[in-house]
């Protein structure tokens, strides 16, 4: 079984949580851990989680900002007000508040998801769990590099399938290149910590 991290809600903790789960998965012969973090959240959009620190990022819902915060519905408000009013010559037209509140939580999708691929040699799944992302890649709401690769399925048995040979296929790659590469040099000191994007 896998040991099991959750985000924590303060910033205390937070440095101590992301070290206690790289020691988990820096574990010979472990079996690796599960970080469950929300959207928006510091684990979502400010740290680095290469290689076998993300192998996948499964999103359930989408998340859209909280529907009765006032400053969402002002802000809806005055871009539906902008939209109805005379256009602008030259410029972009402006967007809805409908438009507007769907980019945000695809904003949030997107940097969830961007924590799993951080390099070109790196791979991982991402999985959208909620029936509602099957049209986004055409409402372009997805990363580009992101939305040609999407797959719906209409069962997890195909998805479990998918994931499996997926898996497959890249640890029988990185076995390979381990061949390749003869036996292992002495190791390097590798310095810990978390990297924090601003």
């Amino acid at each position: 079984h896998k040991e099991m991290f959750v985000e924590p809600r303060d910033s205390a903790s937070f440095k101590s949580l992301v070290a206690a789960y790289g020691e988990a998965l820096d574990r010979p012969n472990g079996g690796g851990a599960v970080l469950l973090a929300v959207c928006r959240g510091k684990m979502s959009e400010g740290i680095d989680f290469a290689d076998k620190h993300g192998r996948c990022v499964i999103v359930t819902g989408i998340p859209f900002p909280a529907v009765n915060d006032p400053r969402v519905t002002l802000k809806r408000a005055f871009l539906d007000e902008l939209k109805r009013g005379p256009q602008q010559k030259g410029g972009q037209p402006p967007i809805s508040g409908e438009l507007w509140y769907k980019q945000q939580a695809a904003r949030a999708v997107n940097q969830a998801v961007g924590r799993v691929i951080r390099h070109r040699n790196d791979f991982g799944a991402i999985l959208l769990a909620d029936e509602r992302f099957a049209a986004w890649p055409k409402q372009a709401l997805l990363s580009k590099w992101m939305s040609p690769k999407v797959q719906t399925h209409d069962s997890f048995g195909a998805v479990a399938q998918q994931l499996s040979a997926f898996f497959r296929h890249h640890r029988e790659a990185q076995q390979r290149l381990l061949a390749e590469a003869g036996p292992p040099q002495e190791p390097q000191p590798v310095a810990r910590g978390v990297v924090e994007y601003e």
